[in-house]
């Protein structure tokens, strides 16, 4: 074996390997980055809000009523989210009624752009989530477009209304105007 002989080819095939991997690792990364960019220009609303829903973040949900409900996201409907507030009280934010979501814990300033475009996860609807509550005799605090609040029990939840006994008299709200309510 000359100086130049064998050991000369196995530092060649070594580069030629070196390279290869180098050209491998640039087209994975290529790839994964096109991927996240698909990802992102197909993002549906709810399959942000679902992103947000599964790892159970603490949010800010902004609504229509100027008013923001914060807590953390653990479900996403149809036709509504569902938070757990400090404390344990359990609020249902309706979506039309949603104008924006933003991650409040200190993963906040990580949170990756809306990615995916999944359907939300079940097709339970705000009122038979507040028709369960009725069930339950619960009290309830009630927001609505606007801002008006109401504080009371739900007495019957119909096709598309719900009405409230409140201490000033029963009020019957139409289901597009709730934005919020919350019980304990």
């Amino acid at each position: 074996m000359d100086a130049h002989g064998d050991g000369g080819d196995q530092a060649a095939l070594s580069a030629l390997l070196d390279d290869a991997a180098v050209d491998a690792a640039v087209r994975a990364r290529r790839i994964a980055r096109d991927g996240r960019e698909r990802a992102r220009q197909v993002a549906t609303w709810v399959g942000a809000l679902r992103d947000l829903a599964e790892r159970e973040a603490d949010v800010q949900v902004h609504t229509d009523a100027d008013v923001a409900v914060v807590g953390r996201l653990i479900g996403v409907a149809s036709d509504h989210l569902l938070l757990r507030l400090d404390g344990g009280a359990l609020t249902v934010v309706a979506r039309p009624a949603t104008t924006g979501v933003r991650e409040t814990d200190g993963a906040a300033a990580a949170t990756p752009p809306a990615a995916g475009d999944r359907p939300a996860p079940t097709d339970q609807t705000l009122l038979e989530v507040l028709d369960r509550w009725h069930e339950d005799a619960a009290t309830v605090h009630l927001v609505t477009r606007g801002g008006a609040t109401e504080r009371g029990r739900i007495v019957a939840v119909g096709e598309d209304v719900i009405s409230l006994t409140t201490g000033a008299g029963t009020l019957h709200v139409p289901a597009d105007a709730i934005v919020s309510v919350s019980v304990r």
